[in-house]
């Protein structure tokens, strides 16, 4: 299964753009709101089918707006299995925006990036 699908928020009704989640009765879930620079929504979420719950006040997200819903393993933000699963959904969300499609070649790319490059106190004569 996915961490990151992305839908349109219509408040509290999720309409699914590239398919729905599989999974019976409520999950837990993290909703990002598809913004030139991501929104994190800081409401403890369940969703349900295509509909979401929110546990704490519901959020004041104006019109209705694409979204990223990130499934978690476990209820709650903080729980530490969920640091994994946002990480994961954070770069299925760069790539599906095709953060990285400039890069023709990974590994020359890496190779550039990583360069050695001068260090203080390391490529000076020291006598």
């Amino acid at each position: 299964m996915k961490r990151a699908y992305k839908a349109m928020l219509h408040g509290d009704r999720v309409e699914w753009l590239d398919g729905a989640p599989d999974a019976d009765g409520p999950l837990p879930v993290q909703v990002i709101l598809d913004k030139p620079k991501p929104d994190f929504i800081k409401s403890r979420t369940l969703l349900h089918s295509n509909a979401v719950e929110w546990l704490d006040e519901a959020p004041a997200t104006g019109e209705p707006g694409p979204a990223y819903i990130v499934i978690l393993n476990k209820p709650g933000m903080d729980h530490p299995e969920n640091r994994g699963a946002v990480g994961v959904a954070m770069l299925e969300i760069l790539a599906d925006k095709g953060a990285f499609d400039e890069i023709e070649d990974p590994v020359a790319w890496q190779r550039e990036i990583r360069k050695d490059r001068p260090l203080p106190f390391r490529d000076y004569d020291v006598d």
